[in-house]
């Protein structure tokens, strides 16, 4: 996710400019993108990334799933992710202690 997200934050925009997360478009004069549907730019990208994993599930079948595959169930394979970034943390105005964010966040790379 780190590296999707530091690469959005470098790919030209269709308007001619280019912006990312972390206040990288003040630092480096870039235009951000409108805000769209009351949604400011970096905004989008977490919640597209949301959107991939989103399903519907009964118990049953997570129960199943967890007993039987190797993978962590959608849930855990975004909130997991997004609640150790800081960019997200910005990107919502989120304060330590909310639910999507940890108070001992975690970094790999």
């Amino acid at each position: 996710m780190r590296t999707a997200n530091s690469r959005w934050a470098k790919t030209p925009r269709i308007t001619g400019s280019e912006t990312g997360l972390a206040g990288a478009d003040e630092r480096l004069g870039r235009k951000t993108l409108p805000a769209k549907d009351g949604f400011t730019e970096a905004q989008r990208f977490f919640l597209a990334f949301g959107q991939i994993w989103c399903d519907n599930e009964r118990e049953e079948l997570k129960r199943q799933q967890i007993q039987t595959n190797p993978h962590s169930l959608a849930e855990f394979r975004v909130n997991g992710v997004v609640s150790n970034m800081p960019e997200f943390r910005q990107a919502f105005g989120c304060k330590i202690g909310q639910p999507m964010v940890r108070q001992n966040s975690c970094r790999l790379w």
